[in-house]
C-alpha cells in the first residue's frame, strides 16, 4: 500500500465570463469519473502496463489518478477537489493544466504523513510559487502547527485532528533503560 498525500485543489477564475471553465472541468470529472485524465489525457495504449506507469509519474507526479472516495464542491468563482494521491501530489499535471487554460488559477494544498512533507503550490499566468517543507513534524511542533494560522497550517492542523493523526504520529518515545547485570562479571555470575 502507497502513502497516500491528501491534498485539496481548488481551480479558481477571476472573471464571471469564465464560469463556463469551471462548469466545463467539472462536468468532464464528472461524466468521466476520473481527474488526472482530464487534466492531462494519457495517449492512446499507455493505460496499462510499465508504459503508462512511467508516463504518470513523468507527467502527473505520481503513478495513479485520485482515489475513489474525493470529493468536489462547487462555489460560484471555484471548483474544489479534496482526496489522496499516490506518494505525491499531482503537481505536474496542475502545471500543465494551467499552462494550458491561463483563465484558471490553481491553489493545491498537501500533507503526506508516512514519508512526513507537506506544502502548497499555486499556479497562476506565468507564476508558479511554491511552499515544501520535509519532515513537517519535526520542523514545527503539534502545538505550533495548531497556532499556525497560514493557509498551509490550517490545512495540516485540520487534517492531522481530523484523523487523528497527532495523536498517532506524536507519542512519546519510551525511555531507553538498559538492563544492566547486577554483576561485575559481564557473563552475568559473580565468582567472588
Amino acid at each position: 500500500m502507497p502513502n497516500y498525500s491528501f491534498t485539496q485543489i481548488s481551480f479558481t477564475i477571476e472573471y464571471d465570463m469564465h464560469k463556463h471553465l469551471l462548469d466545463e472541468l467539472e462536468e468532464e470529472i464528472k461524466t468521466k469519473n476520473e481527474f488526472l485524465n482530464v487534466l492531462r489525457p494519457m495517449p492512446e495504449g499507455y493505460t496499462e502496463g510499465e508504459m503508462g506507469y512511467e508516463w504518470r509519474c513523468e507527467n502527473w507526479t505520481t503513478k495513479w489518478d485520485i482515489r475513489e472516495d474525493f470529493t468536489m464542491t462547487r462555489y460560484d468563482d471555484r471548483l474544489d477537489i479534496q482526496g489522496h494521491f499516490a506518494w505525491s501530489p499531482p503537481l505536474d499535471a496542475l502545471q500543465y493544466y494551467q499552462e494550458n487554460n491561463v483563465n484558471i488559477s490553481i491553489d493545491c494544498l498537501y500533507v503526506e504523513v508516512g514519508v512526513g512533507f507537506c506544502g502548497q503550490m499555486t499556479y497562476e499566468p506565468g507564476l508558479i510559487t511554491e511552499n515544501h517543507i520535509s519532515k513537517f513534524m519535526k520542523v514545527k511542533s503539534r502545538d505550533e502547527w495548531s497556532r499556525d494560522k497560514s493557509e498551509l497550517g490550517v490545512f495540516v492542523n485540520d487534517y492531522m485532528e481530523r484523523n487523528g493523526m497527532w495523536d498517532y504520529y506524536c507519542q512519546e518515545e519510551e525511555p531507553y533503560d538498559p538492563i544492566i547485570p547486577e554483576s561485575s562479571d559481564f557473563g552475568g555470575l559473580d565468582t567472588r
